[in-house]
């Protein structure tokens, strides 16, 4: 599912890429004549729009801002020694209509929406005795949705 977001980005890559190294980390950029892409792997609670879950440690580099001229993506992925479902509590809590939108013996899914509308789902996982992984994805439309276009 990211795998295939990512590679759209790639494709967009394609077209041009820089790199350059602002205060705020590594953000990279491609253009195409329709959009305009820029990505960043520097993911805060502010940008995140919800707060860490306490004692969690981000993992790796493989949190991101993807911003186009449309939307913005936020991928925020974490560790924590705590039990799966004390992670979806605690962000199901956090969210508007906060809710277990799929659950399984390793993982579940949870669904819901922040104040200002962006959408938001977070993966949980147990893939260890010790450790839990989540994975919190934050989509934001910048523009509003197109009418529908045609006869009422």
């Amino acid at each position: 599912m990211r795998a295939a977001f990512f590679l759209s980005i790639v494709a967009l890559a394609l077209a041009g890429c820089h790199s350059q190294q602002p205060a705020s980390g590594p953000v990279s950029s491609a253009s195409t004549p329709q959009t305009k892409v820029e990505i960043s792997h520097k993911v805060t609670e502010s940008i995140l729009g919800l707060p860490f879950y306490p004692g969690s440690k981000e993992k790796g580099s493989q949190s991101s801002v993807m911003e186009t001229d449309a939307d913005t993506t936020i991928i925020y992925d974490a560790t924590v020694a705590a039990p799966m479902q004390k992670v979806a509590d605690f962000y199901m809590s956090k969210l508007a209509g906060g809710h277990l939108g799929s659950k399984f013996p390793t993982s579940m899914l949870v669904e819901g929406a922040l104040k200002n509308g962006s959408s938001v789902t977070i993966e949980v996982a147990k893939y260890s005795p010790t450790e839990t992984e989540f994975e919190i994805t934050v989509h934001r439309n910048k523009k509003p949705a197109a009418a529908p276009s045609g006869p009422s």
